[in-house]
């Protein structure tokens, strides 16, 4: 009876690993069904463009065309351009892939906090489904901002922390350094990350320098090896190798010397940011999309506070459940203190039903059992009651991700230069590239002498490497989101075109929610009909 024990029990396993794979790719296939395509504003303003640049080798030869977002890690951008360029379908199917390796990390999470008893097995399957289907996780599934991509290092890289906080191995705590780097590496706003984990190392192995030093060599390694070299053409381009980061240190002049930031921390409202799990159940505050709304983090905290309340009474807890708590406390505290932007918090979101149904068996103990049930039953009805899925601008699915009839509005196309005058175009740098059309980000011009920025750390206040010299070009065209005449923002746009008429053609995409303009001065004999004077 013991022998075949033995055996199925590790057969068990592994159809547990596949039916949870296999069910996160069909669920992934379904979101991506009602979700529709991307067509987010950072898709359009400056992911498509990433993607583009770095595969065809010329990341950085335009300038900033897509401003300091064109000099970001490019690697999971040219990932999704490869696959999307060649069919949408493919670029879903990768995204589901890792959806699902997510998903499967989580569920090798929850593994290590329960055994295969039955109530466990309940309570762990429970613990899986929250915390695979956030209202930011699944909303930004198949989206190019790429936090859900990033999901899988910074997920990967806490599995190997509790192993190793667990076993004390310290080859588990490089590794997982090594892959919190590589996090990191991919985007920068991982970093929060990265403190969690340190906050957790040094709180269970009390501060002990080789368990700390380890961690950090892996992290030092794997950041340099995902981003050293980028970092090298960042400094070579613009002499900055974190640009626009920092820039008040390096000094670019590509950028004001100012410490790039994603918005001011103010102390005063520390107990505001604290209570962001209660705001989110009825605003999207910090979240850019106003209509978000969930409770997972909420629950979370719930979690957090019955593994409290376990170990005052039973005055003990285990070193991975204090690893979890310190390091979901740690990354949401360095998160408040450096982004405060919601999507920044997917991986959290993934752990929040983690940490909820470890402290119900905490706090519960192995009996109550029904008790347990309706507690999960309870917080699964609010979940479902308050969570509000965002739409962030998608679209019906296609073959082709980007298309536009751009280039068959354009006349003489190597003579002449299209200026992206509005933020979210660079998605139609491919085609004005594949036509023979010089193209340029118009705000970033050395001789533009209108508003450059609202703010010093307004994207528009790059200035871009290479100035265009207006008048190397037989047709100059200005792509824009409205008709406005741009002379009324440019003295040196007046005194260039000073007589000349003013008109706009549309220009169709298929991005569901935006069809800009191309605009250019003309004479009156070069006027197309009808006619709008300026």
């Amino acid at each position: 009876m013991q022998k075949n024990n033995s055996i199925s029990e590790p057969i068990f396993n592994q159809l547990s690993t596949l039916w949870i794979f296999l069910g996160a790719v069909l669920f992934s296939i379904f979101v991506h069904s009602k979700n529709g395509m991307d067509s987010s504003w950072d898709t359009t303003n400056y992911h498509v463009f990433i993607g583009w640049a770095a595969t065809n080798f010329k990341g950085y030869e335009f300038g900033a065309v897509a401003q300091y977002h064109t000099y970001l890690n490019p690697l999971i951008d040219v990932m999704n351009f490869l696959a999307f360029e060649k069919s949408a379908y493919i670029g879903a199917a990768i995204h589901s892939w890792f959806y699902a390796t997510t998903t499967y990390i989580v569920y090798k999470i929850l593994k290590l906090f329960f055994t295969d008893a039955t109530q466990d097995r309940a309570l762990l399957a429970a613990g899986l489904v929250i915390s695979c289907t956030g209202a930011m996780t699944l909303s930004l599934l198949g989206s190019w901002t790429n936090e859900n991509i990033n999901a899988v290092p910074v997920l990967l890289g806490l599995l190997l922390l509790l192993h190793s906080i667990r076993s004390e191995n310290l080859r588990f705590y490089f590794l997982s350094g090594v892959v919190f780097g590589i996090a990191l590496g991919l985007k920068l706003t991982a970093a929060h990350y990265f403190v969690g984990a340190i906050a957790a190392i040094a709180a269970t192995t009390r501060f002990k320098i080789k368990f700390l030093l380890l961690a950090l060599i892996g992290f030092v390694l794997g950041y340099f090896a995902i981003d050293g070299y980028f970092m090298y053409l960042r400094w070579e381009t613009v002499s900055n190798p974190l640009f626009p980061l920092a820039n008040n240190f390096f000094k670019s002049p590509y950028f004001p010397e100012s410490w790039k930031s994603f918005g001011h921390f103010e102390v005063t409202q520390m107990l505001d940011y604290l209570s962001l799990p209660i705001t989110w159940l009825y605003s999207g505050k910090f979240s850019e999309i106003s209509s978000i709304r969930d409770g997972r983090f909420l629950i979370a905290y719930f979690g957090i506070f019955f593994i409290g309340l376990s170990f005052v009474f039973k005055h003990s807890i285990e070193k991975i459940e204090w690893a979890l708590v310190i390091f979901f406390v740690g990354s949401f505290l360095a998160w408040i203190f450096v982004f405060r932007t919601y999507r920044y918090l997917v991986s959290l979101e993934m752990i929040s039903g983690v940490l909820f149904v470890v402290g119900i068996k905490n706090i519960l103990g192995e009996k109550r059992i029904v008790l347990k049930f309706s507690v999960i039953a309870i917080s699964s009805i609010f979940l479902v009651t308050v969570t509000t899925y965002p739409n962030w601008g998608r679209r019906d699915w296609s073959l082709n991700f980007t298309s536009s009839n751009i280039a068959n509005l354009i006349e003489n196309k190597r003579s002449s230069i299209v200026f992206l005058s509005d933020q979210n175009l660079s998605y139609l740098a491919p085609i004005l590239y594949k036509n023979n059309v010089t193209f340029a980000n118009l705000y970033s011009q050395s001789w533009w002498d209108g508003v450059r920025a609202s703010s010093i750390e307004d994207p528009d206040a790059t200035t871009d490497p290479k100035t265009i010299t207006l008048e190397n070009y037989k047709n100059v065209y200005f792509l824009q989101k409205s008709r406005s005449d741009l002379r009324s923002k440019s003295k040196h746009l007046s005194n260039i075109y000073s007589g000349k008429y003013f008109y706009c053609v549309k220009v169709k995409t298929n991005m569901a929610w935006q069809n800009p303009y191309l605009c250019a001065y003309k004479q009156i004999d070069e006027m197309p009909v009808p006619i709008q004077h300026s």
